[in-house]
């Protein structure tokens, strides 16, 4: 296995806030797009369809590649 598939969802709660759930880390783009389909049957998950994304990600490499500043 090279990369797996993470399942985000997003949606708006007010005023520049969001809220974000990590529904899960899959093996396969088939297995990612199978949860995608389950969790819009759900309450909540079915009212914002367009919040959720997959992004893919590659085992064993650094994703975030720089440092950060705080205010």
């Amino acid at each position: 296995m090279n990369a797996v598939y993470i399942l985000w969802h997003t949606h708006p709660t007010g005023a520049n806030e969001k809220n974000e759930k990590l529904i899960g880390v899959y093996a396969s783009e088939g297995a990612v797009k199978a949860a995608q389909s389950r969790m819009l049957e759900k309450p909540g998950f079915s009212y914002f369809p367009e919040g959720f994304e997959i992004a893919k990600y590659a085992i064993g490499e650094d994703h975030w590649t720089e440092g950060y500043f705080t205010e």
